[in-house]
């Protein structure tokens, strides 16, 4: 069958085009992944800090973050706001239908719920959310 296929000009032009672009392709492909010099694979570091630091190199007017980060259900959304003390910055909000989520957790997110980062509060409402 192969041999059938190959007898006629037309189908092996069409065989050698196939296989020109294949190889175009893959050529292709590789300089993009080389182009930075970092290679068709990457594999992640793993890169240690320390956290203490000595007497001599501690600041001791080093601002701390006082950030407090509230989520509340109020007017059908479920919002994001940050705390600062003084003034509440609103970050994010969606809409919920209350009536989908037990009475419980409705009331436990009107009283609202803190958190000390951003990132645990918007975990929670993904969380909720989805």
């Amino acid at each position: 069958m192969i041999k059938q296929f190959f007898r006629s000009k037309r189908n092996t032009a069409i065989a050698v085009a196939y296989t020109f672009l294949i190889a175009l392709c893959f050529c292709v492909g590789f300089a993009i992944g080389h182009h930075n010099g970092r290679g068709l694979l990457t594999t992640p570091v793993a890169v240690t800090t320390s956290t203490t630091e000595t007497p001599e190199t501690a600041e001791p007017d080093a601002e701390v973050n006082s950030d407090l980060y509230r989520v509340i259900a109020e007017d059908g959304e479920l919002r994001l706001y940050c705390d600062d003390g003084t003034k509440s910055r609103l970050i994010m909000s969606d809409k919920i239908s209350e009536g989908a989520f037990p009475k419980e957790d409705i009331a436990v997110l009107r009283e609202g719920r803190m958190f000390m980062t951003q990132e645990e509060a918007m975990a929670f409402m993904e969380n909720f959310l989805s």
